[in-house]
């Protein structure tokens, strides 16, 4: 398709204890012809700021956050950590560098209310 997407995963590779500096990482996708696209990429990582829920749950659970998916019943506990690990990440990454938000959704103000 010649379609080829240039993206640095370095800050969302794991160090030594485990953790991440980021959860997300923005590539570049190259269509040829001069046309490009922006992709976020948003990984389920830890990066040690979790709140104490979050870090409580991977006390417990040493392979959170990349649990087998071959168990596709989460309990209600389960479902509730990668939920507020989500909405964790997201928020993150709204408060650290809201122009990758502003660049990739220009209008998201608009059409959320």
């Amino acid at each position: 398709m010649g379609i080829q997407i240039e993206i640095d995963l370095q800050a969302i590779s794991k160090d030594s204890q485990g953790l991440s500096r980021k959860s997300w990482a923005l590539g570049t996708i190259h269509y040829g012809e001069h046309e490009t696209g922006q992709l976020l990429y948003i990984k389920s990582s830890l990066c040690g700021n979790e709140n104490p829920y979050i870090q409580s749950y991977k006390m417990n659970h040493a392979t959170f956050p990349h649990e087998s998916t071959s168990n596709q019943f989460f309990d209600e506990t389960q479902f509730e950590v990668y939920r507020a690990l989500g909405y964790s990440i997201v928020n993150r990454l709204m408060r650290e560098e809201p122009e990758i938000v502003k660049s990739l959704w220009p209008d998201l103000r608009e059409q959320s209310q």
